[in-house]
């Protein structure tokens, strides 16, 4: 049988609690992703997740977007222009209506948010947890 496995928020979006630097750090942060190549794609995202308590800090977005620019600047990752890449439209848009559905469809509200068989997982997100979760649906 097969199996079908989403992940909708992986566009990019460590969801944060609302207010508005909180939610431009996050649309920032998934602006960032989604910009990345993809041979670089998931090191930026795991540096982000990991260092979310860090780059979330500052009083400001120009201070958050200095926290995230660090952390493309530390990745080292090549001919990647951050302040284009923060004011593409293109990808805000792609993002937000990704968001919206998400939410919709399937209630997201926090990342990492697995829907397996269309449906929203609440387990552990850890890899042995969701593929025992896999295992007991094949």
């Amino acid at each position: 049988m097969p199996i079908n496995l989403a992940i909708p928020t992986l566009s990019a979006s460590p969801i944060l609690p609302v207010s508005s630097n909180t939610f431009l750090a996050s649309l920032n942060a998934s602006k960032i992703i989604h910009c990345a190549k993809d041979d670089s794609k998931i090191k930026l995202l795991d540096a982000i997740y990991e260092k979310q308590k860090i780059w979330t800090d500052g009083n400001n977005i120009e201070i958050i977007n200095e926290n995230l620019k660090k952390i493309v600047n530390d990745l080292k990752i090549n001919n990647f222009n951050f302040d284009q890449c923060l004011n593409d439209k293109t990808s805000e848009k792609l993002i937000l209506e990704g968001r919206i559905k998400a939410q919709e469809k399937y209630k997201v509200d926090s990342t990492p948010q697995i829907i397996i068989n269309k449906k929203k997982y609440n387990g552990p997100t850890d890899f042995i947890n969701i593929a025992k979760k896999i295992k007991k649906l094949i």
